[in-house]
Order: C-alpha cells, then sequence, then structure tokens
C-alpha cells in the first residue's frame, strides 16, 4: 500500500453519524482531508512494515504514529486524519441542540 501512495496524495474521507437518543434524530456528515504523503525509501518502508504499525491501521498510517515523518503535508482537519473530525463533531452537536461542553467532565469546566 505505501508503494503506491508514496510521492502521491488521496483524500481521506471519514463518515460522521451522530444519533440523539433522545429524539432519536440522526445526522450523518462526511469530512473529508487531502494528505501528501512523502517517498519513504524501500529500508524504511521495510522496517515500517515490520514494526506492525501499518496493520494496525486503516489506511497503513497514522499522522501521529511511526508514519508521521513519511506525511509531506495535510490540507484539512488534522483530527480527521485521526479518525474523528473534532470541528466537524462539534457542528453536528450544535445541530442537535448539544454544546460540546455538556460532555466536558465536571472537572474540566470552571467553576462558577
Amino acid at each position: 500500500m505505501w508503494e503506491r501512495m508514496s510521492g502521491s496524495e488521496g483524500t481521506l474521507h471519514t463518515g460522521h453519524c451522530l444519533i440523539d437518543t433522545r429524539t432519536d434524530r440522526r445526522l450523518s456528515r462526511l469530512a473529508s482531508t487531502l494528505v501528501r504523503f512523502g517517498s519513504p525509501t524501500a529500508a524504511e518502508l521495510r522496517l515500517y512494515v515490520a514494526s506492525g504499525e501499518p496493520l494496525a491501521l486503516a489506511g497503513a498510517f497514522s499522522i501521529d504514529g511511526l508514519a508521521a515523518p513519511f506525511i509531506n503535508g495535510i490540507d484539512g482537519d488534522p483530527s480527521n486524519v485521526l479518525g474523528l473530525s473534532l470541528p466537524l463533531f462539534r457542528r453536528m452537536l450544535d445541530e442537535l441542540g448539544v454544546p460540546i461542553t455538556d460532555l466536558w467532565r465536571a472537572s474540566v469546566q470552571p467553576a462558577s
């Protein structure tokens, strides 16, 4: 997979679905982020595969793992590449009338 991605770019799409169990209202959205892949050497790729990391990851890479140095850049939301677009998630919660701060633990909310 990395041999195909090397030196190219691809768009990563992540589907998101929220269900408000109070009202059964459902929202589905798609987040997309362009990833620009570097060109790791054959030796780097061999050692990366031997690490086992690419076998445990969708797309065989993560921007916060061992493959991070092989990613030349991204255009869009970095959290989307990690699996959940946090800005999109916040907007979806807002559509359902749920402030994201309601999901924070009481210990991180300011005292009144």
